[in-house]
């Protein structure tokens, strides 16, 4: 599984296709699951980057907030 490092803690991506970068967040109650279908779509032409939060797994769900 990809991960990046933010500030020691590491997040969950998924990235589909070539070009310009789109980035997706979701919101409070979802995850990037969330962007599913428009990440099919734009990654026709984009490199689409979605990614889950801290605390949303499979990224860390850090015990304290630093």
């Amino acid at each position: 599984m990809p991960y990046a490092d933010s500030k020691g803690v590491q997040l969950y991506y998924e990235e589909a296709g070539k070009g310009f970068p789109i980035v997706f967040v979701h919101e409070f109650a979802g995850d990037l699951r969330s962007w599913e279908g428009q990440m099919r779509y734009f990654s026709r032409r984009y490199r689409c980057i979605a990614f889950n939060a801290r605390g949303y797994l499979p990224s860390d769900v850090p015990a304290a907030v630093s």
